[in-house]
């Protein structure tokens, strides 16, 4: 979210740029505009109010563990009892990190061979 903070400040001192070197008011205000919408796209995001399973699949924690975390009081619940609900905004996104496979999988001796005849 940063990063989309840090264009529109990109965009915004554009628009000044434009506006104050070159006398192109036509070109400013097409900027901010612009800038305007993904303001409100941003802050209409933020205030999406998500079930915990869609919460859990845009963050990357799991459905229960942030349930617990709205019991504790560490995220607000903006739902009501019994049907909890989360912010977009709210939610931290967990990096993923590399996670065994659900599925086993099985022996493969043709690739233990070529990976041992590789070390000769």
């Amino acid at each position: 979210m940063d990063t989309l903070h840090h264009a529109l400040a990109q965009i915004r001192a554009k628009a000044t740029e434009l506006r104050d070197s070159f006398a192109d008011e036509a070109r400013a205000r097409a900027l901010e505009w612009a800038a305007s919408l993904m303001e409100c796209a941003i802050r209409e995001g933020a205030d999406e109010r998500l079930s915990l399973s869609e919460a859990a699949l845009r963050s990357g924690y799991s459905a229960e563990h942030l349930a617990r975390l709205i019991r504790e009081g560490r995220l607000p619940n903006a739902g009501r009892r019994g049907s909890p609900r989360l912010r977009a905004g709210d939610l931290s996104v967990r990096l993923h990190r590399a996670v065994a496979s659900a599925r086993p999988r099985a022996y493969d001796p043709l690739a233990d061979a070529r990976a041992i005849a590789g070390r000769r």
